[in-house]
C-alpha cells in the first residue's frame, strides 16, 4: 500500500510566523490522516498536494496561499469520498445556514405578526442557536462513527 509523503518545506518559508502556523496546521493535519484507517484510501490526491508544495519556489505570499488551496482541497476530498470531517465543522457549517434560512423566516414571520419591521433581525440569533444544534448533532454522529479527525479548523 502506498503511504502519503511527507511535507518538506524550504527553510526560507520558516522564518514567517503566518506562515509557519499554517505549515504546522498542513502537518497536524497529514499525521491526523495518516494515523486514521481508512478503508479503500488511495493516497495519490493528497501526495500530489504535498508535492505541489514540495516543488513550489516562489515568494512567501503565493506560498502561503498555496498551502491554504491545498488544505481545502484535502478537507473537500476527505468530506466527500470519506464522509471524514474535522472537530466542529458540521457546527460552523450550519451557523450560517440556520442565520440564512431559519433566521430571516424567524425574522419575518416576527416582523409580519408584530406589524413592526424593527424585529426582523430578531430571528438571526434563533436561527443561528437552530443551526448550532444541527451542526453539533452532526459532528457528535461523525464522532461516533469514528468519521471526524482529531484536529479544529480554528
Amino acid at each position: 500500500m502506498n503511504s502519503i509523503k511527507e511535507l518538506e518545506i524550504d527553510t526560507r518559508y520558516q522564518n514567517n510566523s503566518n506562515l509557519s502556523k499554517e505549515l504546522t496546521f498542513f502537518k497536524n493535519l497529514i499525521q491526523e490522516i495518516k494515523k486514521k484507517k481508512i478503508s479503500n484510501f488511495n493516497p495519490d490526491y493528497i501526495n500530489s498536494c504535498i508535492t505541489e508544495l514540495n516543488e513550489f519556489e516562489g515568494a512567501e505570499k503565493e506560498f502561503k496561499k498555496l498551502v491554504r488551496k491545498n488544505k481545502q482541497r484535502i478537507f473537500r476530498y476527505l468530506e466527500k469520498e470519506f464522509k471524514i470531517t474535522p472537530k466542529n465543522y458540521h457546527r460552523n457549517r450550519w451557523i450560517g445556514i440556520g442565520m440564512l434560512i431559519y433566521g430571516v423566516s424567524f425574522g419575518v414571520l416576527f416582523s409580519v405578526i408584530s406589524g413592526n419591521f424593527a424585529f426582523l433581525g430578531i430571528g438571526l440569533p434563533i436561527g443561528m442557536v437552530v443551526g448550532m444544534a444541527i451542526g453539533n448533532h452532526q459532528d457528535k454522529k461523525a464522532e461516533d462513527e469514528g468519521r471526524q479527525l482529531d484536529i479544529n479548523l480554528n
